[in-house]
């Protein structure tokens, strides 16, 4: 196998991962333009976040299992492809039914590339080494959204209108092909026998029946719920519900990157001298507090954009807690079978993000009411599980031990590829 230095592997797969979060966030400040041009409500586009979830998660479970067959780099590189032949298209959609269309099908190539990273890392890497470089490549990946809305911005006002953050798209996903051509190496142990359908559903039961993995995938999937209720009613609120100057907002969503960055960074500190588990049980505490903190400044009628919206962005920032630490301890109970584990986990966590964003929206006339009852409700969902489901076998399984000598005997025989 080719070697690779950790952090230049981790740039580049952060290049490829980056996809996602600069096509679903450079594409926020002209939605209301995308809206007009398209002859429909602002609603009804910004309902194409959901529907780009919702692709990302099924490109996620489809490509997981291609990935464990038939190698990383291939499926890396198709997804790329479809990426950006789907944005190319996009710049000249011509109603909504085909907006959303060409969402989706972006969405799929977004979640071929991003299934294929999180396996790249544990087939190098397993325990502390692994939540590292996960929390390196997060940070490296939170400059696409650092920038990412103040750059839809720039283009949609002054580079042609929205069709410009498309070719942008179309323009960075064929850079990534460059690279990722070029530079990726591939790290799969191939079986070189096919696999039918029956054994990729056996391989995502294994996966969904594994109660420690659960948790870890249910701590990581109400994580994401909170977050994209936050992004898809951060703009509502600030803008309209508590007349907040445009630029103002962006310095919010600036500051939510920037505490996120923090947090990973933090992570990376702690991983010196803590376990995964126990700082992900933390950040998940952490969580559930602020949630419960923004729900009472509601519910005491204290709630202003300077009361309301720094516990939300806090609550936001602990992700950098959780999910680089929840995915590398739940994929060392599956070494051999990693994007298959990681298409699970990744089409829960999006999903849920979908569904968290389309709630928030649907019950947008409440003000903030539904965003904390949001995120109330996801803390308080995944201390309850992830105790129910992964403390318990926290205390009987060393997790410093499974970080040494992952227990591959966790994994059926008959699933090994």
């Amino acid at each position: 196998m080719k070697r690779f230095a950790p952090r230049r592997l981790a740039r580049l797969l952060a290049l490829m991962m980056a996809l996602t979060p600069l096509a679903t966030d450079a594409y926020l400040p002209a939605i209301p333009d995308i809206a007009r041009y398209l002859g429909t409500e602002a609603s009804a586009a910004a309902n194409s976040m959901s529907l780009y979830l919702l692709g990302f998660a099924c490109g996620q479970v489809i490509f997981g299992p291609i990935s464990d067959r038939i190698g990383r780099r291939p499926v890396a590189i198709g997804g790329i492809i479809v990426f950006f032949l789907s944005s190319l298209a996009l710049a000249f959609s011509s109603s909504l039914m085909m907006f959303c269309s060409l969402r989706f099908v972006e969405a799929l190539g977004g979640g071929a590339c991003s299934v294929n990273a999180a396996a790249v890392v544990r087939d190098r890497f397993s325990g502390r080494e692994s939540a590292r470089m996960m929390s390196t490549m997060t940070m490296i990946l939170l400059l696409a959204p650092l920038g990412a809305p103040s750059l839809g911005a720039l283009l949609n006002n002054y580079a042609g209108g929205w069709q410009a953050i498309f070719l942008f798209l179309a323009i960075y996903a064929l850079v990534a092909l460059t690279l990722v051509s070029r530079k990726l190496p591939e790290t799969a142990v191939l079986s070189g026998h096919a696999e039918g359908l029956a054994t990729i559903a056996r391989r995502y039961g294994r996966v969904l029946g594994h109660r420690a993995a659960l948790g870890y995938i249910i701590a990581v999937a109400c994580s994401y719920a909170g977050i994209f209720s936050f992004l898809s009613a951060s703009s509502y609120l600030c803008i309209n519900y508590y007349k907040v100057p445009e630029w103002i907002y962006g310095l919010m969503f600036t500051g939510n990157i920037i505490l996120v960055l923090g947090a990973n960074r933090l992570n990376l500190s702690l991983l010196k001298h803590h376990s995964p588990h126990d700082i992900l049980k933390v950040g998940m505490m952490l969580q559930l507090g602020f949630g419960v903190m923004a729900l009472l400044t509601v519910a005491l009628r204290l709630d202003a954009a300077w009361t309301l919206m720094p516990l939300v962005i806090i609550f936001s920032s602990m992700n950098g807690l959780i999910t680089a630490n929840a995915i590398s301890s739940m994929l060392d109970y599956f070494p051999s079978m990693s994007a298959t584990a990681t298409a699970a986990l990744g089409c829960i966590q999006f999903s849920s993000g979908g569904i968290g964003s389309f709630i928030v929206n649907a019950f947008g006339d409440y003000g903030p009411w539904p965003l904390v009852i949001m995120l109330t409700s996801v803390g308080v969902i995944s201390n309850v599980m992830f105790r129910l489901l992964s403390e318990a076998h926290a205390r009987t399984t060393s997790r410093e031990g499974l970080a040494e000598k992952p227990h591959a005997e966790l994994e059926d025989s008959s699933l090994r590829t």
